[in-house]
Order: structure tokens, then sequence, then C-alpha cells
């Protein structure tokens, strides 16, 4: 009985090593920056298959190339593993365009910079609050609240208030502030 318990374990055990490869692996390179069509020769000789996971776009980068991976370079892996990536993608994300009007220039700001856009050009026109947007424009047309934009895209404003009646409003705070402190 005790002869067939330890037949058992040593078959077990060399199974085992069979079955995990052991001793049979291999050290990850770096990936990165190349291109899914460039891994076909690491697929046949490695075994390795590659699940694209997801995809951004970087303007450093060529569409289409490796931006991370998983396991990370200079782990070690066995044959047959699977590789996690993040290409660049083509196309920039693209965001709904929110709506500034009636905000302060500064909520404004704030809102594009949350959905990742930029503000453009500032002008100043006439209007019954200083710094209120009046107005917004993409490649010189209006654009909508709701209309998709592209991430990373510069939107002009048009704001209430003059660009010269801003700098006199925060001298007139600075002189009532440096009166109080005298």
């Amino acid at each position: 009985m005790i002869g067939v318990s330890l037949l058992v374990v040593i078959l077990t055990i060399m199974s085992l090593r069979v079955f995990t490869r052991h001793g049979q692996s291999f050290i990850v390179p770096d990936f990165i920056g190349l291109s899914v069509d460039q891994l076909d020769s690491v697929k046949d000789e490695y075994g390795f298959e590659f699940i694209v996971i997801d995809s951004v776009f970087d303007q450093t980068q060529p569409p289409g190339a490796i931006l991370r991976h998983d396991p990370l370079p200079g782990s070690t892996v066995k044959r047959g593993r699977k590789f996690y990536v993040t290409l660049v993608s083509s196309m920039p994300d693209m965001v709904v365009m929110p709506n500034l009007i009636d905000l302060s220039l500064r909520q404004a700001t704030a809102l594009l910079e949350s959905r990742g856009l930029f503000v453009g050009t500032v002008v100043y026109k006439p209007g019954q609050f200083q710094n209120a947007v009046l107005g917004q424009t993409y490649r010189g047309q209006h654009i909508s609240p709701g209309e998709k934009i592209r991430k990373g895209a510069y939107v002009n404003l048009v704001v209430s208030g003059s660009e010269q009646g801003n700098r006199e409003n925060e001298n007139k705070v600075e002189n009532e502030n440096t009166q109080t402190e005298n």
C-alpha cells in the first residue's frame, strides 16, 4: 500500500513538471512601439497570444503601435502566455461639447479641461455681466452643446466685458486690498 502511494506521488510530481513546463521560461522583451504585424514571428516562435484590450490616442506614437503590454518587459513567462496590449489608435477620442453659455470664464475653462478640451482664443464683447461666456466656436464655426468634438481640441470663447475692463477690475481689487491692509 505504501509502495502504491509512493508511486502515485512520484508520477504526479513528474507529470506536473511536464504539464507546467518547469524550467522552460522566457524573459519578456519590450514590445512597446512595435506594430501587431511585427509580432507574428514572436507568436510563432514562442506561442504567445496577443489580445488587444484598449486603444488610446497618442500623438507622439504611430497609429497601431503597442503603447503598453502586460506582462511587463523583463518579466519571466512560459510558452503560450497571453499578452494584453494597449494600442495607439489612429483617431483621438471624441467628447461631447458642454454648454458654456452664461458660465464665468473660469467655470468654462475648468469644464473644458475636465472634458479634455482647451480654451483657444478669448474674444471680449460688451455684455451685461463681466466674464460671462456669450458664445463658443470650434474651427471658426459655432458649436452647439451636445455636438461631438475631438478630445484635445481648442474651443474659442466669446466673453462679455473687455480685456481692458478685466485688467481695470483686477487693479481696483488689488488697490482695495492694499488699502485695507494699511
